[in-house]
């Protein structure tokens, strides 16, 4: 396996382990473009890695595939972050209209049960009169 002491790579160019352990590099590393399998552009290695010894060469491509993966992981975490905010408002939105239907159902159930002792009442006050007229 390559390390970066075994290859005279400096520590600069070495893979992060995490996001949070991304290299400040102090001088300019070497970029180079590499070519991707059915691709359309016609990527070739930039000027300065030709000499370089292969096993160089492999590690400057696997840190730039690397560093590709990163930024592309961190794009991902964004578009999910903001996902994560949306459905959030989103879910605050739904717990308030879920509170106010509630609200109002809790209200038409008073209504309702208020009408029903009206009802009553009347149908009580409807047979009282109905008696006294029969009594008359």
């Amino acid at each position: 396996m390559l390390s970066p002491t075994s290859t005279g790579v400096e520590d600069s160019l070495r893979v992060p382990s995490s996001i949070g352990d991304r290299p400040e590099t102090k001088e300019e590393v070497p970029i180079m473009v590499v070519e991707v399998s059915g691709s359309d552009d016609e990527a070739h290695p930039m000027e300065g890695s030709e000499g370089l010894p292969v096993d160089k060469r492999v590690l400057l491509r696997f840190i730039v595939l690397a560093q590709g993966a990163m930024n592309s992981f961190d794009e991902e975490c964004g578009r999910i972050a903001a996902e994560s905010m949306t459905l959030r408002d989103r879910l605050g939105d739904s717990e308030e209209k879920a509170s106010n239907l509630e609200d109002m159902l809790q209200q038409e159930q008073g209504r309702c049960a208020t009408f029903e002792v009206k009802a009553e009442n009347l149908w009580a006050s409807q047979g009282t009169a109905e008696a006294e007229a029969h009594a008359l």
